[in-house]
């Protein structure tokens, strides 16, 4: 039996299999209870995968297993901010939708996850959102793998870049042309969603898991609580009359439901920003994405000299400097400090001239 072996498999005296290869003159060796997990020892070893620090797998675990697997595993470390459940909800209903839930993990191949990435370009996903998308799913592949639950490594996501350039703001008129087209088209909730993003700079899953619990229409205030912000922390706003007016219209059709924006679901979204974006020729400007709404209301709140201590509360930013990046978007921004100088000048009567 010994001599019908592949190279580099040997039969032990306790009737297992030896693994005991050279790779790039580093001997890797294991032993297996089968001559299959032998061969799948080999084969990784040979690939310069040092099987030896993982469990064969004896299974192939599914993607929802594995998923939520690591999912819990994340929260229990609770590594980042990102390790509330919530924070994760959107991503595992992507995954899951589009992998399917049943589907075994050692099928899962390039083809695949390019079709996943095609997904989310096409619907016009943002580079951030996209990117954790593929080191969610690389990082359930590399648990279960680890695990025994998947005989390969990670098939990895291409990443989409990530502009360092410019934050794309809306401009007038285009903010114009886009409501005008929600209205023309039917779509005034969606109008009117797109509206409390501009009047507050929430972030898109700040506002789609806003509870009733977290509005205060009394004192007109609005809570995006800790659990559901990017830094962990609350910050409370004062309504515009706008918000204060569509949360009003929103309570009384729909305040049996804790949750504000229910009628509205991240995928119709979506859907509904890409036709207007396709309607408005905009389909090839990377940068005219949801989030940029967000960016909208901070260059907005900057340009009508709102100081940027309270701008960068506002927003929500963990620094001074997260906010002050949208500065260079306000040509006259710094023009308030000569005109402030002006003024003392001006009530002073000087005599420094030459």
């Amino acid at each position: 039996m010994t001599s019908a072996l592949p190279s580099g498999i040997s039969l032990t005296k306790s009737n297992k299999f030896r693994v005991n290869i050279m790779v790039g003159g580093v001997r890797m060796s294991r032993t297996c209870d089968s001559i299959d997990d032998a061969k799948y020892v080999r084969q990784q070893f040979t690939a310069g995968i040092d099987a030896s620090k993982h469990p064969v797998a004896n299974q192939s675990w599914t993607v929802s297993k594995a998923i939520d697997g690591y999912i819990d595993m994340r929260i229990g470390t609770r590594t980042s901010s990102k390790t509330d459940m919530s924070k994760f909800t959107s991503y595992r209903k992507l995954i899951l939708q589009q992998l399917g839930a049943d589907t075994t993990l050692n099928s899962i191949n390039v083809p695949t996850v390019s079709k996943l990435y095609d997904h989310m370009v096409n619907k016009g996903y943002s580079a951030s959102y996209i990117n954790y998308t593929g080191s969610i799913l690389s990082g359930l592949q590399k648990y279960a793998f680890e695990r025994g639950g998947m005989r390969y490594e990670p098939v990895r996501m291409p990443r989409m870049r990530e502009t360092s350039g410019r934050e794309r703001f809306l401009a007038d008129n285009e903010e114009c042309d886009m409501f005008l087209y929600f209205t023309t088209h039917q779509h005034h909730e969606i109008a009117a969603l797109i509206k409390f993003y501009l009047d507050t700079g929430a972030r898109k899953s700040e506002a789609l898991e806003l509870e009733w619990s977290d509005v205060d229409m009394d004192n007109g205030k609005v809570t995006f609580k800790g659990i559901r912000t990017k830094n962990g922390k609350s910050r409370t706003l004062a309504m515009t009359d706008e918000v204060k007016e569509i949360l009003q219209e929103l309570h009384n059709r729909r305040h049996n439901s804790p949750l504000v924006f229910v009628h509205i679901t991240e995928q119709m979204l979506y859907d509904a920003w890409n036709k207007m974006r396709h309607a408005l020729g905009l389909s090839s400007d990377e940068q005219f994405v949801i989030h940029m709404l967000r960016h909208t209301c901070c260059t907005r709140l900057l340009g009508n000299n709102v100081d940027i201590v309270t701008v960068s509360k506002w927003m929500g930013h963990a620094s001074l400097q997260e906010t002050d990046k949208y500065a260079h978007a306000i040509p006259s921004h710094l023009d308030v400090a000569a005109k402030a100088l002006n003024n003392v000048n001006n009530r002073k009567d000087t005599t420094w001239r030459i």
